[in-house]
C-alpha cells in the first residue's frame, strides 16, 4: 500500500572529493523542483541527535580509501555509534553509496550507514542504491528512485540520464577536448623520479573552477599495454567483439592498470600457476601479489580458449580519468590550466610499466578530454585570516594556486609553505617561484624537507614539530590548515603531529582531540590525498 507522499525531505552527504556533496546537491535541486521543501547538510553540520527531528532523510555518502568513512562523516559516524537511546522509528530513509568496485570493501561508508539506521529502528524505503567510480547516471537513477518512493509512487526502474549537451555542463560523459600548449620537466636529471607541468589551452571552456578544484584527465590504454594483454589471453586485437567493437577498441577504453575485485576473483579461481592459485583465500596476499602488477599479469595467471578470453574480456571495467589538482589559478589566467604530473614508470616481471597518464601524455598527444573536478571542501579562507600548506612533492599543485590567487586579491592574511621531496638539488619544484614570493612577502615563511639529503630521513611532520609552537600560534590566531598529498603516509603522519602538538598545548589527547575535531568542523583542517 503506497505510503502518503512526503512533503520535506532532509539531504545529508559525507564526502571526500566533493562527488557525494555534488549528487546530494542535485537531489535536492531536483525535490525542489518537484515541490519538495528540501534542507541540505554535510555530516560535519549536523549531530545525530537532531534526526529525532526529521521524518524523511537521504543519506549520500562516498567512501574513503578501503573502507574508511570520508573526512566530513568521521565525527558524526562516531556520535552516531555512541548513542544508546537514539530511537529512529519514525524516520523513512534512503542511502545512496559512492565507491570504487576495485576494492575489497565497495561503498562500505554507505553500508555501514544503511545498517546502523536500521539498527536505531529506520525504515528504507528502497533497497540502497551503489554507484561506481562512473557513478553519475547511476547516481541520478538513484536518487530519481528514492523521491518517487518518498512520493508514495512505484520505485522506478534506473533509466540513463541524457548526456549534457557539450557547453552547458562538462561531465566525465561529455568532455572538453583542451589542448597541451606546453610542457616541462620540473626535476632535474638527477633525480630519482620525474615530475612533469603540462599546460592545458581550456579557451572557450568556461569550466568555472576555483583554486582547490581538480582536472579529470580521461586518458587511453597504450598499444604496448593492449598487445601485453591481448597476447597473454591469446586474441588477436583485431578480433571482433559485439556490435562493431573489437579486442582491441575495448582495451583501450578499459581499466587495465588497476584490476576490478571480480576480474581478480574470476582470474585467481582459474589460475594455472599454483602459487597464484593459492592467493584465493588470503586477501593480504592476494595484496601483496598484485602490488605493481595490471591486468595483464591477470591474464597471464589463466590458461583460457576464446570463451574464456571473452568472459575475462566482459569483466573489465571502464577506464577511470584520473584527477590532478589545479596547480594554476583559473581567475588569473582562465583560459590556460597547470598540471602536475609524476611518472608512473617501472619494470616488473621483465615488462615495462607506465601509468595511464604517464603513457597517455607522454605520447606528446596534442590533445586530452577533461572535465572539472570541483571540491567545495578545499577552499581558501577570507583573504584575512592565516593559512599553513603542507604539500609534499606533487602535492604542492593547489598551494601554487592558493598563492597565485591569493597575490591577485591582495589577501593579508598570513601565507606558510611546508614543502618537502627526497633531495634538494634534484626535487625542489618551482624553487626560484616560491623564492621570489618569499622575497615579496606574498609567502610568510617557507620550510622545506628534503628526506634523502642527511643520513636521517627528514619528512614535513618533522618541520612541523620542530615549529610547534608556531603551528599552534598560526591555529590560535584562525588559520586554516591544509594537507595535499600521499594518503598511504605522509597525511596520517602529519595528522599524528598535529595532534601530538595539540595535546602538549590543551592539556592531554582528550582536550587535543576536541581541538582537532573542532578544526575539521569548522573547515579549518582541510586535505585533499590520493
Amino acid at each position: 500500500m503506497p505510503t502518503a507522499p512526503d512533503s520535506s525531505i532532509t539531504f545529508i552527504y559525507g564526502t571526500q572529493t566533493g562527488n557525494a556533496e555534488i549528487v546530494a546537491m542535485d537531489a535536492a535541486d531536483l525535490a525542489k523542483e518537484r515541490g519538495i521543501d528540501a534542507a541540505l547538510y554535510g555530516l560535519d553540520e549536523i549531530e545525530p541527535a537532531q534526526l529525532a527531528d526529521i521524518d524523511a532523510l537521504i543519506l549520500v555518502s562516498s567512501t574513503y580509501d578501503d573502507g574508511d568513512m570520508p573526512d566530513n562523516a568521521q565525527d558524526f559516524w562516531d556520535a552516531l555509534c555512541a548513542e544508546e537511546n537514539l530511537n529512529l522509528s519514525h524516520l523513512r530513509y534512503a542511502v545512496i553509496a559512492l565507491g570504487d568496485s576495485s576494492y575489497d570493501d565497495f561503498c562500505a561508508a554507505g553500508r555501514h550507514f544503511d545498517e546502523k539506521l536500521a539498527e536505531l529502528g529506520a525504515r528504507r524505503v528502497m533497497e540502497r542504491g551503489e554507484c561506481d567510480v562512473d557513478f553519475e547516471k547511476a547516481a541520478a537513477a538513484h536518487v530519481r528512485d528514492a523521491l518517487d518512493a518518498f512520493s508514495g509512487r512505484e520505485t522506478a526502474n534506473p533509466v540513463e540520464v541524457a548526456d549534457a549537451p557539450a557547453g552547458e555542463r562538462w561531465t566525465r560523459q561529455t568532455p572538453f577536448t583542451a589542448m597541451v600548449v606546453d610542457h616541462q620537466v620540473l626535476t632535474a636529471p638527477s633525480s630519482t623520479k620525474t615530475v612533469h607541468q603540462y599546460r592545458l589551452d581550456v579557451s572557450g571552456a568556461d569550466l568555472d573552477l576555483q583554486p582547490g578544484d581538480s582536472i579529470g584527465l580521461i586518458p587511453e590504454n597504450s598499444d604496448e599495454l593492449i598487445t601485453a594483454v591481448a597476447t597473454a589471453l591469446g586474441v588477436d586485437p583485431a578480433m571482433p567483439l559485439s556490435g562493431d567493437g573489437t579486442v582491441g577498441m575495448l582495451l583501450r577504453q578499459s581499466e587495465l592498470r588497476l584490476p576490478s575485485r571480480d576480474l581478480i576473483d574470476w582470474a585467481l579461481s582459474r589460475a594455472d600457476d599454483p602459487e597464484v592459485k593459492n592467493l584465493v583465500n588470503d586477501r593480504a596476499a592476494q595484496q601483496d601479489w598484485l602490488y605493481g602488477r595490471d591486468v595483464a599479469d591477470l591474464a597471464a595467471a589463466v590458461s583460457t580458449d576464446v570463451g574464456g578470453a571473452r568472459e575475462f574480456l566482459g569483466l573489465l571495467k571502464p577506464l577511470t580519468h584520473r584527477t590532478y589538482s589545479l596547480a594554476s589559478c583559473p581567475q588569473t589566467a582562465p583560459d590556460r590550466l597547470d598540471l602536475l604530473v609524476g611518472d608512473v614508470d617501472y619494470v616488473l616481471g621483465g615488462r615495462r610499466r607506465r601509468g595511464a597518464a604517464t603513457s597517455y601524455l607522454g605520447t606528446g598527444v596534442g590533445q586530452v578530454r577533461v572535465f572539472p573536478v570541483r571540491n567545495e571542501l578545499f577552499r581558501l579562507p577570507a583573504d584575512d585570516k592565516p593559512i599553513i600548506m603542507v604539500g609534499p612533492g606533487t602535492g604542492l599543485a593547489p598551494f601554487r594556486a592558493f598563492l597565485q590567487r591569493r597575490a591577485a586579491s591582495g589577501a593579508t592574511g598570513d601565507n606558510w609553505l611546508i614543502f618537502g621531496d627526497r633531495n634538494r638539488a634534484s626535487d625542489f619544484l618551482y624553487e626560484n617561484e616560491l623564492r621570489d614570493h618569499l622575497a615579496s612577502g606574498l609567502l610568510t615563511r617557507l620550510d622545506t624537507a628534503f628526506s634523502r639529503d642527511q643520513a636521517d630521513k627528514h619528512y614535513v611532520q618533522h618541520v612541523l614539530a620542530a615549529n610547534a609552537d608556531e603551528v599552534f600560534a598560526y591555529l590560535e590566531r584562525g588559520a586554516t590548515f591544509f594537507v595535499c598529498g600521499d594518503m598511504e603516509r605522509m597525511s596520517k603522519d602529519v595528522e599524528a603531529t598535529l595532534l601530538a602538538i595539540l595535546a602538549e598545548r590543551t592539556g592531554g589527547d582528550a582536550n587535543a582531540k576536541s581541538y582537532f575535531q573542532d578544526l575539521k568542523r569548522s573547515r579549518r583542517y582541510l586535505i585533499d590525498v590520493y
